[in-house]
């Protein structure tokens, strides 16, 4: 309940935790899906995993067919959203690199993002990889999060790649803001 005024303590006589209103309690809700995002599902009610896990896999089966750049580039980017946001775990992550096309800037940035947010050395050995392929603005767009994920290691990481002119301004503009 949200009262729009200023409460003092002593006008709080007593508190109760009232049942959650969402989708379980409206009855147009029934036989829709329910929303996956972090305020609707907090984690810990029954079936939450179970559906976290049923759209992870649908959204690597979408990944697996020749998708186009802007519906991959969406496609990681939502399972980006599931894995940082409930620390879902994929099966096999590879594959959808495999498939990605590095051609379009958007899909190697969020295949970047993607990697970054798998969260484990080989994932992040890969992202490492790509990035030497990858052109200078995307190069750029990517390196305050790799900074963000690694620190300073990102830094040693990151290799020649510092040198680039765009790079450098990010790793600058990290060092300016975080350390």
């Amino acid at each position: 309940m949200i009262i729009p005024r200023s409460v003092s303590t002593k006008g709080i006589i007593r508190i109760k935790k009232l049942p959650a209103l969402g989708w379980r309690y409206s009855v147009s809700a029934k036989g829709q899906k329910r929303c996956l995002c972090p305020a609707c599902i907090s984690g810990g009610e029954y079936g939450d995993r179970k559906l976290l896990n049923a759209k992870l896999t649908e959204l690597e089966k979408k990944m697996s067919k020749n998708l186009p750049a802007s519906e991959q580039a969406s496609v990681l980017s939502s399972i980006s959203d599931l894995i940082g946001a409930h620390k879902v775990k994929l099966k096999s992550w590879e594959t959808m690199v495999e498939k990605a096309d590095l051609t379009n800037n958007d899909v190697f940035i969020a295949l970047g993002y993607f990697l970054l947010d798998i969260g484990t050395e080989p994932s992040f050995d890969k992202l490492i990889q790509i990035l030497k392929i990858a052109p200078d603005e995307v190069k750029a767009d990517l390196v305050f999060s790799i900074l963000c994920s690694k620190g300073k290691q990102g830094l040693t990481l990151l290799g020649n790649m510092v040198e680039i002119a765009e790079v450098k301004k990010k790793v600058d503009e990290y060092f300016d803001n975080f350390i």
